[in-house]
């Protein structure tokens, strides 16, 4: 959108960065909101409104170019690009685990080792993808960097998991 507008000769004049809107709707809808003020017209005084954290008090910066990022900076648009610009096999899988899901821990088995074997909780660490964060899940995977052979070879648990994978 951003590089079609600068071509039509369009100008950020200011900008609200992220602020946290208050609905006096009942149930209290949860609304983050920026501003961007634009047109044809180039404004010699150009404004970022920014917020230390969404529900702050508002700090005015005055810039000499808005960029599309609500950034002072150019108008350079960073656009996606579908192959590599290099001689490189393509990327497949951007994230993805191939552990035959033995590195996962979900919410029974953490409940499990909870109460059965904490010492394996300092290699437990939460996994965020977008099936976690928008559908509410938790989800743990093993993070084993730091964990002498010794521990592995000698919890039940641990050992089972990476013969598994």
């Amino acid at each position: 959108m951003w590089n079609y507008l600068f071509q039509q000769g369009i100008k950020i004049n200011f900008a609200h960065r992220t602020f946290k809107w208050e609905s006096e709707a009942k149930g209290k809808a949860h609304v983050h909101v920026v501003i961007i003020g634009f047109g044809r017209k180039e404004r010699r005084s150009k404004r970022i409104y920014e917020y230390d954290t969404i529900s702050s008090e508002i700090h005015e910066i005055e810039v000499k170019n808005i960029s599309p990022y609500l950034v002072e900076g150019s108008n350079i648009v960073i656009l996606p690009q579908s192959r590599p610009i290099c001689d490189v096999p393509p990327t497949i899988y951007g994230n993805k685990p191939a552990d035959g899901g033995y590195l996962m821990v979900d919410t029974e088995e953490h409940e499990y080792l909870e109460k059965n074997d904490p010492a394996v909780l300092q290699y437990v660490y939460p996994m965020i993808s977008a099936r976690e964060y928008f559908h509410g899940k938790q989800r743990y995977c093993l993070w084993l960097k730091d964990a002498s052979p010794a521990f592995l070879r000698n919890n039940p648990f641990l050992k089972e998991r990476l013969l598994g994978v």
